[in-house]
């Protein structure tokens, strides 16, 4: 398991000792057990060679099954294995499923084949391939299933908490998990901005839970986000005025545009030195993702200076030397600028 990546052991997880299975089928509703999976099979995969050079991931639809599967043998550079992960097979024609069993029917050994998604095609003719699919890989690979509930919300809570330098008793983990329900991705994204408002430190409490965890349109938060840092400083103000007057507390804003900032520069970092996004943590998706791939390439962001802001005002709001909204307005300000 990857450092810094809460979560069971591979043999915890059913995967036992992998570094000679080449052959993954990795399918469930519980997004973000499948993700944690598919990256200690990567991470085992690629150990001791150069990832740059040996990772390939592509997406049902978007690239040709064929073309990822072409990569798949092709041998590995300056290392033992190679890395293909091929995501959303759930959208699979019956020619992708087709071209499936042909690569497992003659895989290479030294390429490492994840293929993952929330399931395999189960309609009309495409449902018979998908059996054989599935067959193919528990005789020659490994299949993994995580459904939505297989873990424990609760648990999972105190995990993150912990791993994130606070505390937090379980009923008011539990309190989290009636808020805002058992998926576990968005436990995760709610935990982050509650470490994020406690500054890494610290009892997180039924109160603070109240405070941060309050029911507010995440679009338009990732509106001012974006209005920050394409440097629109008009629109910067007018999306946090709009969320003042109707009664959002700046004391609840402020960690919203701490976490989604967070995420932008993790993100940022990402297409600087070619990380795996979803490795390093960003939970940004779909159309989103592209979006703010667009905004950060014509408006990078400076890293030193937007982290010291952000910690300026949240050392700020606990004292409201200034009162809490002229430092939110503040902070916007500053962040455009900066």
């Amino acid at each position: 398991m990857g450092r810094g990546r809460p979560g069971r052991s591979a043999s915890e997880n059913g995967m036992g000792d992998p570094p000679g299975v080449v052959l993954w089928l990795v399918l469930g509703t519980e997004t973000l057990l499948v993700e944690d999976a598919v990256a200690r099979i990567a991470d085992d995969a690629l150990r001791g060679g150069p990832a740059a050079f040996n990772r390939t991931e592509g997406t049902v639809g978007d690239e040709s099954v064929p073309s990822m599967l072409a990569q798949a043998r092709t041998a590995p550079m300056l290392g033992g294995r190679r890395l293909v992960v091929i995501r959303e097979i759930q959208k699979s024609t019956v020619e992708d499923l087709q071209a499936f069993r042909d690569y497992v029917s003659a895989f290479s050994p030294t390429t490492v084949l994840v293929l993952t998604g929330t399931g395999l095609p189960s309609r009309g003719e495409a449902a018979k391939h998908s059996t054989a699919l599935r067959a193919a890989f528990k005789r020659k690979g490994r299949v993994l299933g995580f459904k939505a509930g297989s873990r424990n919300p609760v648990e999972f809570v105190v995990q993150q908490v912990e791993g994130g330098g606070c505390a937090i008793r379980t009923p008011d983990a539990r309190l989290l998990v009636e808020l805002v329900g058992k998926d576990l991705s968005v436990l995760k994204h709610e935990v982050e901005k509650l470490l994020a408002y406690m500054g890494f430190s610290g009892k997180i409490t039924a109160t603070v839970i109240e405070d941060v965890c309050c029911v507010l349109s995440e679009a338009v938060v990732w509106d001012l986000t974006e209005a920050i840092v394409r440097r629109n400083s008009g629109q910067a103000m007018k999306i946090t005025h709009r969320m003042l007057e109707e009664g959002t507390s700046p004391e609840r804003v402020l960690p919203l545009i701490t976490w989604q900032i967070r995420q932008l520069l993790m993100l940022q970092f990402c297409e600087r030195t070619g990380a795996d996004h979803r490795e390093m943590g960003v939970r940004i998706f779909g159309g989103k993702l592209a979006a703010a791939r667009r905004t950060l390439s014509t408006h990078p962001l400076r890293t030193d200076l937007t982290m010291n802001l952000l910690a300026g005002a949240i050392q700020d709001m606990r004292g409201h030397r200034a009162g809490s909204r002229r430092i939110l307005e503040a902070l916007v300000l500053r962040l455009v600028c900066a």
